[in-house]
């Protein structure tokens, strides 16, 4: 699936509802809330056309929920690698869930999914494990189903899909 075809799908679901816009083109991935008087609408940008950026970043939206959802991307701070060990520990934790559920996105839309290390010095075996707790739990959201915006989202890809 075009990253445009994304952005279609994101906006039809999401923009009335949310006032968000999801916006391509990007150097680096950003949430950005809308303005006070919700006359600016909210905008997540992902890098460049790449699909699988809009997928993760929609992940990063859906988690986030309202609160963190007013928040400059959503309130998370982005430590650069190269990380330590237990940096790197830390962000595996913190992107699980982001990266489950891009993994099931990606699965609906029949994108080739690999998990993000975001640090080229992490070793093969320390990914391969990490993919094996995202698999876990896609198993384990999948089979007590997605709820809340990114269940809405993953029935709108599906539809267009028709697939998992």
């Amino acid at each position: 699936m075009k990253a445009g075809r994304i952005i279609e799908l994101f906006n039809t679901v999401f923009e009335q509802k949310y006032n968000t816009v999801l916006c391509g083109g990007a150097n680096e991935p950003l949430y950005v809330p809308g303005g006070c008087d919700a006359t600016e609408p909210s905008r997540l940008y992902f890098s460049f056309d790449f699909p699988r950026s809009a997928l993760h970043e929609i992940s990063h939206w859906c988690i986030a929920g309202s609160r963190r959802r007013k928040l400059v991307d959503f309130g998370y701070e982005y430590a650069p690698p190269p990380r330590l060990p237990a940096e790197q520990k830390q962000f595996f934790a913190l992107e699980l869930k982001t990266q489950t559920l891009e993994y099931i996105f990606c699965k609906a839309v029949r994108l080739k999914f690999s998990p993000s290390a975001d640090n080229l010095r992490v070793n093969h075996e320390t990914v391969t494990h990490y993919m094996q707790h995202i698999r876990d739990n896609a198993t384990a959201w999948l089979h007590g189903g997605i709820k809340g915006d990114a269940g809405v989202f993953l029935e709108k890809l599906q539809s267009v899909n028709k697939v998992i």
